[in-house]
């Protein structure tokens, strides 16, 4: 699968007999010994230089020295010959390496009688072998855990599939999440693109891709955020609640009218249930003189995973009063119940009320 290509960085290769210049001066020629190779996979591709020691060896051996003794090649080239490749890995088919040298002139010139020869080459990249996409996101999943706005993301990889035991995930924003957040999720290959194209024959087709959080358990921070239906179904339930109370007078049959008044809406977000809301009703029997006031109290109105909405529970008021002889559950002033009632509230709480006093 494999394919490499060698390029002899000169046009042709001139013989690498010694050309004796000047003084004894030895020129080298530097590129005629290296070449560059190319392997993998578009996209993945690597390219290494090749330097060809045993043809160099050949050439020179016995031929340099230092104060008129014969130096090895190899302490030769350690001491004053160095080269690199602009870029070695993640190559496609028409990017272009540059073999770039670094070479001590004036150290082979003074110590060793040579003058190096050497040009920078510019090479193409051509004939990488072209690999299979695969796309890691058909492979996988986000799943949403919790309850806004403290929800996470994770993600759940198809463990049957062996190119994802390759694959890695990187999420922007894993926690705090609420719905309607927007995460972008970025893959990878954990052991290299190379090594997964070499293995596989293919590389990644996609890498990036956004999710919008949705499905969590999600506290109403506001009364405003509270959906409109659901708002009123907690009305509804309200008055139930507070007809159920009017069950225990002497004659039930007196109530004439239960209307609602308003909310009180208290929101403290380090709290499990995050809000506490009290819907207040104004309680009117047939005889003009009962009138008075009564409160439900809901903990944690939240919008639910299956996209319906609940409570954490509801109660009850407690309060109660005398008149003529006869005892209420509720309020006969309405000041003096919401003073009471926001007073129950922790100085943590933001309190939100719609009730004109």
């Amino acid at each position: 699968m494999k394919k490499m290509k060698q390029l002899i960085l000169v046009g042709t290769m001139i013989l690498a007999s010694l050309a004796l210049t000047g003084c004894g001066t030895t020129t080298i020629n530097l590129n005629d010994y290296v070449s560059i190779i190319e392997d993998g996979y578009d996209t993945a591709g690597v390219a290494k230089y090749v330097f060809d020691y045993e043809k160099f060896e050949e050439d020179y051996d016995g031929k340099i020295k230092k104060d008129g003794k014969e130096v090895t090649v190899e302490t030769f080239l350690d001491k004053c010959v160095n080269m690199s490749l602009s870029v070695e890995s993640g190559l496609s088919n028409g990017d272009t390496v540059t073999l770039v040298w670094d070479c001590n002139d004036e150290r082979a010139s003074e110590n060793y009688g040579c003058k190096l020869k050497y040009s920078d080459i510019t090479y193409k990249i051509t004939e990488l072998d072209v690999p299979e996409k695969f796309n890691p996101f058909d492979y996988t999943m986000v799943k949403f855990n919790g309850e806004a706005p403290n929800g996470t993301a994770t993600m759940q990889k198809d463990a049957s599939c062996e190119e994802m035991r390759w694959v890695e995930f990187k999420i922007d924003k894993s926690k705090e999440l609420k719905n309607g957040d927007v995460i972008t999720v970025t893959a990878s290959i954990a052991q290299g693109e190379a090594e997964f194209a070499e293995k596989f024959g293919k590389v990644l087709g996609e890498t990036t891709k956004q999710f919008t959080v949705e499905g969590l358990d999600e506290y109403y921070l506001s009364m405003e955020d509270v959906p409109e239906a659901a708002f009123e179904l907690l009305k509804q339930e309200g008055i139930g609640i507070v007809k159920k109370s009017t069950e225990k007078w002497e004659n039930p049959s007196r109530l004439q009218e239960i209307s609602y008044v308003g909310y009180i809406y208290g929101v403290n977000e380090s709290m499990p249930n995050r809000n506490t809301v009290r819907l207040i009703y104004k309680v009117t029997a047939d005889n003009s003189e009962l009138e008075y006031y009564y409160y439900v109290t809901y903990g944690g109105v939240h919008y639910k995973a299956d996209g319906t909405w609940g409570t954490n529970g509801s109660g009850g008021c407690n309060d109660r009063f005398s008149k003529d002889n006869h005892l209420y559950y509720g309020w006969e002033d309405l000041n003096k119940m919401c003073d009471a009632l926001e007073a129950t509230y922790g100085k943590e709480h933001v309190i939100t009320t719609d009730i004109q006093r």
